[in-house]
């Protein structure tokens, strides 16, 4: 396979970049004027619906959106009259107007994007300006008289009179139903015999379909305060069983409006203003497989390094890349692994379906895209490179990846599977979280269903009861998994069997080898005691007089604290007269409860690996010497790094800062602000999230509402959207909140 740098490929292009954008303005004026032969579509040029569709409600609408946008100002799809017809006027600098058509320089909206010197507060998207790209294509709208639609664009959607987008089935089927009820409630599983699937309207609207109980129809139209459904998701007093949904989410006011408003106007199918938009069809693929060169290789790689380095990543690229979508080297995993969805809920990259692909969808101008074809500067790729790609998806989309547990829990687990088994659920006794390597492959974890079957025999998939599982093999006992009626693609059954049969290594997170690294302090205190026991063993008053926070391993270990009992908590090799190792195991001579308290106890697995570490001394810190790993001790065996301990300070500047972009000064989302001034307003005076949790409660990360957000224990997970924080700064935050949260 050839190889080619994707680093000495942008260099290339570099030096023809300047050249490109002096150029662009040409030809985006001349946008879509000349058709290519053999595409579905050709735009004439960037519009109000293109713009909307792939800058504005990828990278504004977070804010500016709902019954009280940020500044005013809504930037929603029916909001074209409001900005642009009809003159809107900035708040921010009530000389401009929002848009000026014919004129960008006169454009508050175009200054505040380029950072003009005009401006009221800060550039905009807050927390990372868009890519070059994008704002010249706005720009070039705004100079060609900022039109609503191009030249072979359907009309965007409209809005009634009221400023309100009509809600039908469709619209609540995208923006509620399959956001947070048919996970649960599909056709394969129908949770309390109902199915919030598409197809279902008929079963449950028109003939009227009633709740389990036989006692309300499940939506009654023109009469929401009895339909069942909004009585669940609004925690009527009248309903059985809990509020919906059933992760604990409350659905904020607009959403539950939405619902009573589409109920009480009928419960509409189709509304008038969406009647047409299923109505369009594709015609052929015009996509040309012939001239094909055979030294053109369909890999990742390579279609990355000669096309996608060539013709997107101008765009979509860097921290804030258009689209929300980067197509660099280096995101394989996130765009075709993890089946990365467009804003019409279609896989960026469907592996083995190039017509199910929105990547192939938009560089061939399908009918059913949004916005205009790709890629939007230089014009439409040629048929060689267009051939490639189709046939690049359709043999599987391969790419770089060599499976590994890093990979493939990343890719699947964490997707499919620790919804259910996780630590805190933990069902049929099973977590797949990225921590459980060990229990369940090195310790050899057998299945609760056949207990003479592991999940994991390294060297045999055959053997192995994980992929019976999710191969739905006759041996195994009750559904096959995923639950829920999930079936995994073959892709990834493919990449776990392959992982299984090539040892079922453990990848880069403990060194690139299958073996794990000796416990230590640290690691036992990061994987077992501050998930299992801080959230009472911690804080300015911790149970019993007693932390188990990280920086307790001098008082506890070195200076010999003892229990209740007057045993040693940790006598360094001797776990057996360990009182740690005794309430673990809940031995008869311990006073009190076993621990943690109440159960779920800590699976052998763990125990063992506790039991291990104070046999091997209890050692502070790992014994490997992997120039990989990251020490956090130095010669004096203080436990602090280089960095000094976090204070409200640094946290806010250098990790909530990003926060900051919806949780604003002015009509923050949920009405929560992350600014710097913010500290007595959310710590000392303890704000409480629409759950009740304190958002930072000192001294117990575990129970705070923002540390349970960003670490996706409540959802959905933060910052909205991603990229999530990394390891380093989630424990920076947990840290800085177990220490008191220090201003």
């Amino acid at each position: 396979m050839t190889t080619i740098s994707f680093h000495s490929v942008k260099n290339q292009t570099l030096n023809s970049l300047f050249a490109l954008f002096v150029m662009a303005t040409v030809i985006l004026s001349l946008y879509g004027c000349a058709e290519t032969e053999g595409k579905k579509k050709s735009s004439s040029g960037p519009s109000w619906k293109s713009i909307q569709a792939d800058i504005l409600s990828q990278k504004c609408t977070t804010c500016h959106s709902g019954g009280s946008p940020a500044a005013g100002l809504s930037w929603e799809a029916g909001k074209y009259k409001e900005i642009v017809t009809d003159g809107k006027m900035s708040q921010g600098n009530p000389e401009f107007k929002i848009i000026e058509p014919g004129d960008k320089s006169k454009s508050y909206a175009y200054m505040k994007i380029t950072n003009n010197a005009n401006i009221v507060g800060a550039q905009m998207p807050l927390g990372g300006q868009l890519a070059q790209g994008s704002i010249d294509i706005i720009g070039a709208w705004i100079d060609a008289g900022a039109l609503e639609v191009a030249e072979g664009e359907t009309a965007v959607e409209s809005e009634t009179e009221s400023g309100e987008v009509e809600v039908d089935w469709a619209y609540l089927q995208e923006n509620l139903l399959q956001k947070k009820c048919v996970q649960c409630h599909n056709e394969a599983n129908a949770t309390a015999g109902l199915s919030w699937a598409d197809s279902e309207y008929a079963t449950i609207v028109t003939n009227g379909k009633m709740n389990s109980e036989n006692t309300f129809k499940i939506i009654d139209p023109k009469n929401s305060k009895d339909s069942y459904f909004y009585m669940k998701i609004s925690g009527d007093s009248r309903i059985s069983g809990s509020r919906m949904p059933a992760t604990g989410e409350i659905l904020d006011d607009e959403t539950l409006k939405m619902v009573a408003k589409w109920i009480d106007d009928g419960a509409l199918e189709k509304s008038t203003t969406n009647k047409t938009a299923d109505d369009s069809s594709s015609s052929d693929s015009g996509t040309s497989t012939s001239g094909s060169d055979s030294s053109r290789e369909a890999t990742w790689e390579y279609v990355q390094a000669n096309i996608f380095a060539k013709y997107c990543v101008i765009c979509h690229s860097g921290e804030f890349p258009m689209g929300g979508m980067s197509l660099e080297a280096d995101q394989y995993t996130n765009v075709v692994v993890n089946k990365r969805l467009s804003s019409t809920r279609i896989p960026i990259v469907n592996p083995g379906n190039s017509d199910g692909s929105y990547i192939y969808m938009k560089i061939t101008g399908d009918a059913n895209i949004k916005g205009v074809q790709m890629p939007a500067m230089g014009g439409p790729l040629s048929d060689n490179d267009i051939a490639l790609i189709k046939q690049w998806i359709d043999v599987g989309a391969p790419g770089p990846m060599e499976p590994n547990w890093d990979f493939i829990q990343s890719a699947v687990f964490e997707n499919y599977c620790v919804i259910c088994h996780n630590s805190v659920f933990s069902y049929a006794g099973l977590s797949w979280e990225a921590d459980q390597y060990d229990a369940i492959v090195t310790s050899g974890k057998l299945s609760s269903e056949v207990t003479s079957l592991k999940l994991v025999e390294p060297g045999s998939k055959e053997k192995s009861y994980l992929y019976l599982k999710i191969t739905g093999n006759a041996q195994i006992k009750g559904s096959r998994m995923p639950g829920l009626g999930v079936v995994l693609d073959e892709t990834f059954i493919s990449l776990i069997g392959q992982w299984i049969d090539d040892g079922a290594g453990v990848g880069s997170s403990k060194g690139g080898s299958t073996s794990a690294p000796s416990a230590s302090w640290d690691s036992i205190q990061a994987d077992v005691l501050q998930t299992k026991c801080v959230t009472c063993h911690g804080g300015a008053s911790p149970a019993a007089g007693l932390s188990w926070q990280k920086d307790q391993y001098d008082a506890i270990v070195t200076n010999g604290k003892k229990g209740s009992s007057g045993v040693l908590l940790i006598k360094p090799s001797d776990s057996a007269n360990s009182y740690l190792y005794q309430k673990l195991t809940g031995e008869p001579t311990i006073s009190g409860s076993r621990m943690p308290l109440g159960g779920p106890y800590l699976e052998q697995t763990t125990i063992d690996k506790i039991k291990s570490w104070i046999d091997a001394g209890a050692p502070k810190t790992a014994t490997s010497t992997s120039s990989s790993s990251t020490s956090t001790s130095t010669s004096s065996g203080s436990t602090s790094t280089s960095t000094a301990k976090d204070t409200w300070t640094t946290i806010q500047s250098e990790i909530l800062k990003v926060c900051t972009s919806c949780h604003g000064k002015t009509s923050p989302a949920a009405g929560l602000s992350w600014e710097a001034d913010q500290y007595d307003t959310i710590v000392t005076n303890g704000k409480t999230s629409t759950t009740g949790d304190k958002i930072i409660a000192p001294g117990k990360s575990a129970d705070s509402y923002m540390y349970k957000r960003i670490t996706g224990k409540a959802t959905p997970q933060m910052p909205l959207g991603g990229p999530y924080l990394d390891d380093a700064k989630l424990a920076r935050v947990a840290a800085w909140i177990d220490a008191g949260a220090p201003k």
